[in-house]
């Protein structure tokens, strides 16, 4: 008895309560300890954890034969047995894997459904999810555990980009597997006789640090139940019924997508049990072109149907890329707005976050490139009416300026967006342009919107207005609310109306603003460098104090002519601005309606008027 001796109670009674969840007796599992019968009633009497820990593995031994006991649906077998309830995001990739579209779907997120054979049942699906929100736990680890409590018979491949991050994801399904003290009701529920730890040695079946074999298989194989590759790693004649490749790639090896992608169709595919089996692409877009936007795009069918249901789930919903108090999170427990936007300052290159963060196609070229947009910026002038002789303002201030200012409305769910600026027509084709202001509001409603447009047209002393005429945002223009403050104030209103000209190569969105950006970066040797604050052929106000700056910079940054999806109000504001200027400076149109003066103050500005004669009523 005496190496009992050297168990202390405390230790023998996480040992005891394991074997018991193991199904062993309360006589036996006592015994194994080196304590008595009477010993286990006194702990029951004494320590009323114990006591509460062991009353729940009895009711769990209770509850029905292991052999029989039918094993729930994975959301209830990870709340009920795993003691974590999936979140709402993981749930809506249970419904993918699942064959159905997921629950809740929203725009922002990219749903591709695949081709699928009515004669085969395997399931081959690509899911994409930001960092930081469980998907190797849920679907490399949970997902397995579940898989292997349903049957004991089942095959499963963890491939990963390195051998030490499957052993990792191996290790923590052992934790699971083995540990009856951490999950008393999944092992009194499932685990067979002795715990699913198979040590046969004889037999070569004992659990090694790449794979495992489980206790209670029925069929006669020499493949084990889990086993940890990495991507390369020969696969010397097994069979799998699931295969789970998570973060085959990374920043080092994204360029190898396409050797990756024929690894995976010549020689991964061919080991998956073509009935039944399970092909599960798990990953964070790692770069703008990487295996799992290779996988989705190219790997089609005969009938040029794509062969992977493809899922990916940005993390932040909505709101973005305006401020971060506006943004709707994926998993707002564990990943809150305030986590991702320093996530999102640690890059300089937005569009990195865009496919890392986002799960989004971003092009390889960036239109506007980061450094020509950041030289755009003028620091040292916030928005608002410019101080003549103020560093960063024009010399004149905005005496002179033929002011444009442009609103691209949208639904009561979309972004509202304008812009207003001035240029001087003395300066000819090439004037300088100034941005103004800038605003970008989600949900606005019309009475606010309407309001900042009479106070902009006042405080600016906006000579033309710009605004979108399309689908539902048509009546905006037709309002006679708007229509008479404008003609009162001198203000042109001309209705843009967007088609497929916003793709024009020479009026459209790059025609115009690329002329405009790409020179405010010189290139030395072979890298891009930003002008000096403000000295480009446009400049932005700094975004200090105005935040609808920022996203201003960040969409045009974003831009992608391939990207439909894209959030882009603020660049088409833009552009509708520039075409305004554009027209006033070649020729005439846009007309002023008073006289420009630098002896008239802001008050006589304000109260000036425009009679319509149409309307005169004749005495």
């Amino acid at each position: 008895m005496e190496p009992f001796l050297k168990i202390s109670p405390s230790e023998a009674k996480e040992i005891v309560l394991a074997k018991r969840a193991a199904g062993v007796s309360v006589k036996d599992a006592m015994q194994a300890v080196g304590r008595s019968y009477e010993t286990w009633k006194d702990w029951r009497k004494n320590d009323a954890t114990f006591k509460e820990r062991a009353d729940k593995i009895h009711a769990a031994l209770q509850s029905g034969d292991k052999a029989t006991s039918e094993v729930p649906d994975f959301p209830e077998f990870c709340e009920r047995y795993l003691y974590q309830a999936l979140p709402h995001h993981h749930l809506r990739a249970w419904d993918v894997l699942n064959g159905r579209p997921p629950r809740d779907l929203r725009d922002s997120m990219e749903f591709q459904q695949g081709a699928g054979d009515a004669d085969d049942e395997t399931v081959q699906v690509i899911m994409n999810f930001p960092p930081e929100h469980a998907k190797s736990t849920v679907w490399g680890v949970q997902y397995a555990a579940w898989r292997i409590a349903k049957d004991p018979n089942v095959r499963i491949a963890f491939i990963s980009n390195g051998q030490n991050l499957t052993k990792k994801f191996l290790f923590e399904l052992k934790e699971i597997l083995d540990r009856p003290d951490m999950y008393p009701e999944l092992h009194a529920a499932f685990a067979p006789a002795g715990g699913w730890r198979s040590t046969d040695k004889a037999e070569g079946l004992a659990w090694r640090e790449n794979m495992i074999y489980v206790r209670g298989r029925t069929k006669r194989m020499k493949d084990p139940t889990v086993e940890a590759l990495s991507m390369g790693s020969r696969i010397y004649g097994t069979r799998f019924d699931v295969m789970i490749l998570d973060d085959i790639e990374d920043e080092n090896t994204a360029s190898q997508y396409e050797a990756h992608g024929a690894t995976i169709g010549q020689t991964i595919y061919s080991r998956l049990d073509k009935k039944t089996g399970v092909l599960l692409v798990l990953g964070t877009r790692v770069a703008v072109t990487d295996i799992y936007r290779h996988l989705r795009d190219n790997a089609k069918d005969e009938f040029d149907r794509p062969f992977y249901t493809y899922f990916a789930q940005p993390a932040v919903l909505d709101g973005y890329p305006g401020p971060s108090a506006d943004w709707e999170v994926l998993w707002p427990e564990h990943m809150p707005p305030r986590s991702i936007a320093k996530a999102k300052a640690s890059m300089p290159d937005p569009r990195r976050f865009e496919f890392v963060y986002q799960q989004s196609d971003v092009s390889d070229e960036a239109t506007f490139p980061t450094e020509c947009v950041d030289g755009a910026v003028n620091q040292r002038r916030f928005h608002g009416v410019m101080t003549p002789g103020a560093p960063g303002h024009r010399r004149e201030g905005n005496q002179g300026l033929y002011v444009v200012a442009s609103w691209d409305p949208a639904s009561s769910a979309g972004c509202n967006a304008m812009i207003v600026m001035g240029v001087d027509k003395r300066e000819g084709i090439g004037a300088h342009r100034w941005v103004l202001d800038v605003w970008n509001k989600r949900g606005a409603v019309p009475r606010i919107t309407i309001q900042l447009l009479k106070d902009w047209t006042v405080k600016y002393s906006v000579n033309e207005w710009r605004i979108e005429k399309n689908a539902v945002q048509q009546f905006i223009t037709q309002l006679p609310e708007i229509r008479d403050f404008l003609t009162a104030h001198g203000a042109r209103l001309v209705e843009h109306q967007t088609t497929n000209n916003k793709w024009d190569p020479i009026m459209g969105v790059e025609g115009t603003l690329v002329p405009l950006i790409l020179p405010c970066a010189e290139e030395i040797g072979d890298r891009l460098v930003a002008v000096p604050s403000g000295t480009g052929p446009i400049c932005f106000p700094a975004p200090r104090r105005n935040p609808h700056v920022k996203t201003l910079t960040e969409q045009l940054k974003r831009w992608d002519a391939d990207n439909k999806k894209q959030v882009q109000d603020l660049v088409m504001a833009l552009w509708f601005a520039e075409l305004g200027v554009r027209q006033y400076l070649r020729g005439g149109l846009g007309q002023q309606t008073h006289t420009k003066s630098k002896y008239v103050s802001r008050g006589a500005i304000a109260r000036r008027g425009v009679y319509r004669f149409d309307q005169v009523e004749v005495a």
